[in-house]
């Protein structure tokens, strides 16, 4: 018993050892939980401490327990003033007005546990600034999961709401002006070629809904026959990522008439995406307003036909270069008889130096109107009275001469007697009015007039005196006129304001606007009529201007089409002239003929290469040259018949140059010939060359480096040091067979090879006249090649030009030197052929290709899709007249080599061995 009871007690003793040992169990593990707990908010703390958006962290009764720097730095508060602040009552006192009941009910709801989603609302600094922010909250928990805070988290929403404003406002500019624009727009897909949207203008322009265009393929607006040029069109633009290139088309309106326009495309990217933006500009007004000039240009010639003034054009000399028919009527000759001679021979010889003396003036003020009065003999003998105004156009390059408007006033002298002795029964008002006043007599003669309308026309008071109204006025002002006088002026005694234009003194025709009142006498009988002339010339001068624009840019495509088919012409003329060398031993008199008719046909390359300076082309086609052999060859050509002969003092070792050969010999041409004209009794003319070294001290125009410096110098008679300022001037010549291009064009042409020109002349001890060019002191021009034949070859060539003469011409000539030669007369054309050859396994060996073909694709978009189908392509590019930069950089548009219309057949023979050789 005892041992059992012994038992009990030690079983009570050790349980409640072990109740112990656990109530010390759990008091330690509460004190870790404690811990962990304050270890996990401190972690919790330095998290939030270190963000870069503002937050603050609450306890789950809305106590502030902590907010982190950029808090602190957003709000202006620091940490220390809102610790245990209810954030109620913070934000009672942080928010803009009116705000805080949506706070309160956020809040409620978020420490209710319901999602909500990021607050916004303005928030009052400490310092007074309103924030916009936008706050989102969410709950900590402890390692238990249970919630002991809220973490709440502000974001700054002033740069979004300006990004949001600014990509809205930017939204509605682009809009404004999609839909504000004068030209029609389309955005349409490039890949499926839907319409996306249009604006109201292609509405206007095409004359149906914009509904009835978007959604639909753009080929829905266009004739049939202009479909397949579209594609290609969108095509290029797609492969030339975006690059916009201006072309002319038409569309169909909704009665299915066509509507000529221009369409300027280009690929755009919107929201990543890219699309054609394609703008319409109609050309119906521009069209219209250009068959207007061209009648207006016809009007002008009949009127100056039909004129009972003598109109005349007169070279530098004083030589009748034309006149117009009236001249039969006032002088008795025909033009046959006066054309071709000098005019000076028909004045009296009393009015001869004064007449000579205002012919002097007028070539030394350009544009000026010059007047002079003078007795010129009719054809029966008598002398009749002239009035003449001379207006020097001699650097017009549409008119090049002296324009001469002449009247015989022989009778009107004793009008303008009588006028001059006439009272001014208005002269006070006339001379007090802004505008132009005049008054009339009952025939429309002029018989007072004020200073502003003398001025505003040009004339000098006497000049006015005497003529009628009628001549101030274009006959196509006529009809209009006398409308006026009779429904208006007759009826009423005055007219409305209307337009209309005056001839000035100098021959220009002044836009006016005016009104006219009728003048009677007391009894109520007519005596004249007064008028009220405005210049309007201003609100006008911008019209004139795209006129005058217009002209000229029509006289250099002008220019540029001559040059053109000129240099087909001469390459078809010199292949058949090598055709005809190849046949073997010719007689001697038909060797020479067939030598004199190449030389002449190259003589004619140097005509066109004057019209290409002063056309937009003519860029040089650069190779190294040997200078001796070009200066004896040119210089033999240019003096063969003359009785003037040439010393050559050529130095050794002279550097090669790099330069046109073309341009560079008709530098040459154009010297040689202005000495040889220098001296008409004979002479000599010495040519010399030298390297020089130009540096920064030498007063030249040139850049410092290595030079070739060719002098020719003559013994003819010298310039006069006044001629001297003026010889580089276009159509200045004392000659009375030149043209007055020869030193213009060299200029012109040593500038673009950044060469220079110099010329010294002493009066009656000749000129010299001084060439400079960049030289290549280490390059290798080769020595001066004899003529050879032609080299023969083998292989196919294809030759793509737009001219049948020149095609067949240069096509049997390679054919007699081996080659198996095809056509093609245009890149499309030449595309087809060539692509068949290389899939078929006998593919063309080279190609020689026109750079320029009218109408048809030219040898730049050729050759890019020849390179496509053959990368190895061997092309040659060939041209008689472009603006196109590739004849000079031909390498890197993927031609192989470039050969200049005109040429022989040998130069093209030559550049062929050259490329099928790979030299």
């Amino acid at each position: 018993m005892r041992d059992t009871n012994k038992t009990k007690a030690q079983l009570i003793d050790e349980l409640q050892a072990l109740r112990k040992h656990v109530a010390e169990l759990e008091a330690t593990r509460k004190r870790q939980q404690e811990g962990e707990h304050t270890a996990g908010k401190e972690a919790t703390f330095n998290v939030i401490n270190a963000l870069a958006d503002p937050l603050m962290l609450l306890d789950m009764e809305g106590t502030i327990l902590f907010i982190n720097e950029a808090f602190e730095k957003m709000s202006g508060h620091e940490r220390a003033e809102l610790m245990g602040r209810p954030f109620i009552e913070f934000l009672d006192s942080s928010l803009k007005k009116g705000e805080l009941p949506k706070i309160l009910q956020a809040t409620e709801s978020a420490f209710s546990g319901e999602e909500t989603p990021p607050l916004e609302f303005t928030f009052v600094t400490k310092q007074g600034e309103e924030v916009p922010l936008a706050a989102n909250a969410s709950f900590v928990n402890d390692a238990k999961e249970n919630r002991w805070g809220v973490v709440v988290t502000f974001r700054d929403m002033a740069e979004m709401k300006r990004a949001e404003r600014i990509l809205s406002e930017s939204e509605q500019r682009f809009r404004a002006l999609f839909e504000g624009a004068l030209d029609g727009t389309f955005l349409v897909d490039p890949e499926s070629g839907r319409i996306l949207d249009a604006n109201p203008a292609i509405s206007q322009l095409l004359r149906r809904p914009i509904h009835e265009a978007v959604g639909k393929h753009y080929s829905h607006l266009l004739p049939d026959r202009l479909k397949e040029p579209a594609r290609r069109y969108f095509e290029d633009l797609a492969r030339d990522k975006g690059n916009a290139v201006p072309v002319e088309t038409r569309l169909l309106d909704s009665d299915g008439r066509e509507v000529s326009v221009e369409v300027l495309a280009q690929l755009i990217q919107v929201d990543g995406v890219p699309l054609v933006l394609a703008t319409f500009r109609d050309l119906t007004e521009r069209k219209r307003a250009e068959e207007a000039l061209r009648r207006s240009e016809e009007r002008y010639r009949l009127l100056v036909q039909n004129s009972s003034d003598m109109i005349v054009l007169l070279e530098a000399d004083g030589r009748v270069r034309y006149t117009s028919p009236s001249l039969e009527t006032l002088l008795g000759y025909t033009q046959e008889e006066i054309i071709g001679r000098n005019a000076f021979d028909y004045i009296h010889p009393d009015d001869t130096e004064d007449t000579l003396a205002k012919f002097e003036v007028c070539l030394g003020a350009p544009g000026q109107a010059i007047a002079v009065q003078y007795r010129f003999r009719h054809k029966d003998g008598s002398w009749r009275l002239h009035e003449s105004v001379g207006n020097n156009q001699l650097d017009h390059p549409a008119l090049g001469a002296i324009i001469v408007n002449c009247r015989d006033i022989t009778e009107r002298r004793e009008t303008e007697e009588r006028l001059r002795r006439s009272q001014g029964r208005y002269r006070m008002l006339y001379e007090n009015l802004r505008d132009g006043s005049v008054t009339l007599d009952p025939d429309g003669r002029i018989m007072e007039f004020n200073s502003a309308f003398r001025e505003m026309l040009g004339f000098d008071a006497q000049e006015l005196h005497g003529l009628t109204y009628e001549q101030l006025t274009p006959e196509k002002w006529h009809r209009l006129e006398k409308k006026v006088l009779d429904q208006q002026v007759a009826k009423r005694g005055y007219s409305d304001i209307y337009e209309k234009e005056c001839i000035c003194k100098d021959g220009r025709v002044l836009p006016v606007e005016l009104r006219t009142h009728l003048l009677r006498e007391e009894d109520g009988t007519v005596v004249g009529r007064w008028v009220i002339v405005r210049d309007v010339s201003e609100r006008k001068r911008i019209e004139e201007e795209l006129l005058k624009a217009q002209k000229l840019e029509s006289l250099g495509v002008l220019c540029g089409g001559i040059a053109h088919d000129f240099n087909n012409i001469l390459t078809a003329v010199l292949a058949n002239i090598s055709m005809a060398q190849m046949y073997g031993d010719l007689e001697d008199d038909i060797a020479k003929m067939l030598a004199d008719a190449e030389k002449a046909s190259l003589r004619g390359k140097g005509l066109t290469q004057q019209l290409l300076t002063f056309a937009k082309g003519g860029e040089p086609i650069k190779k190294v040259l040997s200078l001796p052999g070009l200066l004896e060859e040119t210089i033999d050509f240019t003096l063969s018949g003359s009785n003037v002969r040439c010393i050559f003092d050529l130095a050794e070792g002279l550097w090669p140059v790099e330069a046109d050969e073309g341009q560079i010999g008709q530098v040459i041409q154009n010297v040689v010939l202005n000495a040889d004209q220098a001296m008409p009794e004979g002479g000599f003319i010495r040519v010399r060359t030298e390297n020089l070294t130009i540096t920064e001290d030498d007063a030249l125009p040139l850049a410092p480096g290595p030079h070739v410096k060719i002098s020719i110098t003559d013994q003819g008679l010298g310039i006069p040091e006044e001629h001297l300022k003026k010889i580089f001037d276009p159509f200045f010549t004392t000659k009375q067979k030149g043209r007055g291009l020869g030193l213009s064009t060299s200029f012109s042409i040593l500038r673009r090879h950044e060469g220079a020109l110099r010329v010294e002349s002493t009066l009656g001890d000749g000129t010299r006249v001084d060439i400079y060019l960049p030289a290549l002191p280490e390059g290798d021009a080769g020595a001066k090649a004899r003529r050879q034949a032609p080299c023969k070859g083998e292989g196919r060539i294809l030759l793509i030009d737009d001219d049948e003469t020149l095609r067949k011409s240069i096509g049997m000539a390679l054919g007699r030197l081996g080659y198996q030669v095809s056509c093609a007369e245009d890149g499309t054309e030449g595309i087809e052929a060539y692509r068949e050859a290389y899939q078929s396994g006998r593919p063309i060996d080279a190609v020689v290709m026109d750079l320029t073909i009218p109408g048809g694709m030219g040898g730049r978009e050729a050759a890019r899709e020849l390179l496509r189908i053959d990368p190895d392509a061997k092309l040659i590019v060939s041209s008689g007249y472009s603006t196109d930069p590739v004849m000079s950089d031909f390498a890197s548009h993927g031609f192989r080599a470039v050969i200049s219309k005109p040429y022989r057949i040998e130069a093209l023979a030559d550049t062929l061995h050259r490329v099928l050789n790979g030299k």
